[in-house]
């Protein structure tokens, strides 16, 4: 019996090694394996680690997919002073399958459609998908947007933006007074108010009030409006009354207009005084 009890202590000792021979041989298999992943993950995978180190956010990218440059303004039209914003952040890499705000794009090249003075083109380079710019003139202006992702390829979109003139105030300043016969500030029985419009305007408004200056109750003020155009044609032409010091307005506005050239208001008192107060604008949006 003591024979019986030996032989199976011997025994389960082959079998302990044997087991432990296969673990030993398993591991190093395993670890030749999990070595040749860790290398193909190395060289596929780029990591976004925080101050511990670990993994945030993994970024797998398809270097066969070009990114795809999206390009949008918050205005097309514009005056000039006019800062105009960008925006490029719909702009993405097809094969960016993170969630990182950048979409696969890690650069933004805006090109603004003018030159320097030494030629070279006026652009800016940013990491971000928007940027603000003031054009220096007016003028049409072709702004182009290239982005870049992370295996270097690139692609572009463009956009027209068109820089127009600040809007045109038109205005006597202080009321002026005219009539006939002259009296104390009563400068003559006329005024007269220019402006000129440049090309591109889209509209003209135009308003004139006159105020009667005696002052005796009743007495009657007429005063005559004539608005021509750069060619000279007469486009508005009214008597306006105003009895005492009661105050009457003139609007004028065309349906068509040239838009475009010198304007030329006479204002002509031939019956009393009165004062008078111009207001008007031009616009080019």
């Amino acid at each position: 019996m003591a024979s019986s009890r030996s032989r199976k202590k011997s025994s389960g000792k082959k079998i302990g090694a044997l087991s432990i021979t296969l673990i030993i041989i398993g591991s190093i298999i395993a670890l030749i394996v999990i070595g040749a992943g860790g290398n193909f993950i190395y060289n596929k995978v780029t990591g976004i680690l925080d101050k511990d180190d670990v993994i945030i956010n993994d970024t797998i990218t398809d270097d066969d997919k070009d990114p795809v440059a999206i390009l949008t303004a918050d205005v097309y039209r514009a005056k000039l002073g006019t800062s105009i914003n960008f925006d490029g952040n719909e702009s993405y890499d097809p094969g960016y399958e993170g969630n990182l705000s950048s979409r696969g794009i890690i650069f933004y090249i805006w090109n603004f459609g003018y030159y320097n003075e030494d030629g070279t083109p006026v652009q800016d380079t940013t990491v971000n998908g928007t940027t603000g710019h003031t054009f220096p003139e007016r003028g049409d202006f072709t702004v182009t947007l290239t982005v870049i992702d992370e295996s270097e390829k690139e692609d572009s979109a463009s956009v027209s933006i068109t820089i127009v003139p600040p809007d045109l105030v038109i205005t006597s300043g202080n009321s002026i007074l005219i009539g006939d016969p002259l009296g104390p500030g009563v400068i003559n029985n006329k005024t007269e108010i220019n402006w000129t419009i440049e090309d591109g305007a889209t509209a003209m408004w135009l308003n004139v009030t006159v105020s009667g200056a005696n002052f005796m109750e009743g007495q009657q003020n007429l005063v005559e409006i004539t608005l021509e155009d750069p060619y000279f044609n007469v486009l508005a032409n009214k008597t306006i009354k105003a009895i005492g010091r009661e105050i009457a307005e003139f609007t004028f506005s065309a349906e068509e207009l040239v838009l475009y050239g010198s304007y030329n208001l006479l204002i002509h008192a031939f019956e009393g005084a009165a004062l008078i107060s111009v207001t008007g604008g031009v616009t080019y949006i």
